[in-house]
C-alpha cells in the first residue's frame, strides 16, 4: 500500500481514503463530501500524551472498579436536543452487547460531582474532551458558512467496553449530531461507509491508534451543510484475531441547540 502525500493531505491510493493534517481543518469540508469521514493525523505530541493517558484511566475504570461501584457512578438524567429525557449520564452496563460511560460536556468545568467520577479521572476526561470540541468546531465552522454556536450546547462523550467474547455489534446508522471525532480504538470493530468507493472500510486497518482520530458529520450537519451524514457500524468478525481483547472506544458528539429548533418540543 503506497502512501502519496500532498500539499494539504496524504491519500492511500488503494482505497483513496484522505488524511488531513490537524492543522488544515479548513479543508476538512471538501474530504466530506468526497468520502464521507475524515482521518486526522499530525496530532502533535501533547494530545496524543492526553489520549493515551485517558486511555489508561478508562481502562482502570472499567476493568477494577467493582459491579456495584459501577453502579453507583449513575448521575442526572441528560435531556437531549429535541427537549427528550434520554439516560443518565455516568455509567450504564447495556446487558448483552457493552459498558458505557457518559459525559454531557457542559459538566466539564463543574467539579461537585456531576461526574460521577473522582476528581483526578475527572480532569483526565477534561484534558482531552476540551482539545475534541476545539476540533469539531473548527470542522463545524469549515462546513457551514453562516455559522451558529450559543450556549445551548447539548454536546456529549460516551466511553465504551465491549467484552473479550462480545459477538454483537451496532447496526448501521447515522447520528444526529454535527460534527463526531473518536479516537482510533486498538482493536478493529468500526467500519464506515465510503461515498467514494462506495465500500465499506474497517478504521481501525485504515488509521493508527494513538496517533489519528476519525470525524465525521451526523444528520444534523447534514440538513445545515448538505454534507452527507457517515453511515456507520460496529462489527466483530468470528475469525478476527484479537478478539480475545476488550474493545474501547470514545465517541465526542458535538451538538447546539440551533441547528435543532425545528425539532425541539420542550413543554410549555
Amino acid at each position: 500500500m503506497r502512501l502519496v502525500r500532498t500539499a494539504k493531505f496524504s491519500v492511500i491510493d488503494e482505497r483513496s481514503v484522505a488524511r488531513l493534517s490537524l492543522r488544515s481543518l479548513r479543508d476538512v469540508e471538501a474530504l466530506l463530501r468526497r468520502q464521507g469521514f475524515v482521518i486526522l493525523c499530525d496530532l502533535g505530541d501533547e494530545l496524543e500524551r492526553r489520549l493515551a493517558a485517558y486511555e489508561a484511566a478508562t481502562r482502570l475504570f472499567f476493568e477494577t472498579c467493582e459491579p456495584d461501584k459501577k453502579a453507583q457512578r449513575a448521575g442526572g438524567v441528560y435531556v437531549s436536543e429535541r427537549g427528550v429525557p434520554m439516560f443518565r449520564k455516568g455509567y450504564e452496563e447495556q446487558l448483552g452487547l457493552r459498558e458505557c460511560f457518559r459525559v454531557a460536556y457542559a459538566d466539564v468545568s463543574r467539579s461537585d460531582g456531576a461526574w460521577c467520577v473522582d476528581e483526578k479521572s475527572a480532569e483526565t476526561w477534561r484534558r482531552l474532551l476540551v482539545p475534541l470540541k476545539r476540533i469539531a468546531d473548527a470542522a463545524l465552522r469549515a462546513c457551514v458558512r453562516e455559522e451558529k454556536m450559543d450556549d445551548d450546547d447539548f454536546s456529549l462523550a460516551f466511553a465504551f467496553r465491549y467484552g473479550e467474547d462480545a459477538t454483537e455489534g451496532v447496526s448501521e446508522h447515522c447520528d444526529k449530531s454535527l460534527i463526531v471525532v473518536s479516537p482510533i480504538s486498538d482493536v478493529e470493530g468500526l467500519e464506515v461507509f465510503d461515498l467514494a468507493s462506495q465500500r465499506w472500510l474497517s478504521i481501525e486497518t485504515l488509521a493508527t491508534h494513538g496517533k489519528e482520530l476519525l470525524l465525521f458529520g451526523g444528520t444534523a450537519l447534514q440538513a445545515a451543510s448538505g454534507i452527507p451524514a457517515c453511515k456507520h457500524r460496529v462489527r466483530f468478525p468470528p475469525s478476527h484475531d484479537n478478539r480475545k481483547m476488550a474493545r474501547y472506544s470514545l465517541i465526542f458528539e458535538l451538538k447546539y441547540g440551533h441547528y435543532y429548533r425545528h425539532l425541539r418540543h420542550f413543554g410549555d
